[in-house]
């Protein structure tokens, strides 16, 4: 995630980096152990996982009466 104006080449450093990271074995590890899987995608896909997944937990949110503060 980062904010609607952040120039592409950031958002591509991090995605590289990001997806470098997911491909330690240490991180891995320590992502495991807190019940994360790991696993690399490009801003396009993430984007488009999030666009998918909004409505489902818009509606989660609103079912248990959730307000944000």
């Amino acid at each position: 995630m980062a904010p609607a104006a952040t120039p592409i080449q950031i958002i591509d450093s991090i995605a590289h980096e990001a997806a470098k990271a997911t491909r330690d074995t240490g991180v891995i590890e320590r992502l495991n152990k807190i019940g994360v899987d790991a696993y690399a995608n490009t801003p396009a896909e993430f984007a488009a996982l999030i666009r998918s997944e909004a409505p489902q937990w818009h509606d989660a949110v609103n079912a248990a009466g959730i307000k944000q503060e």
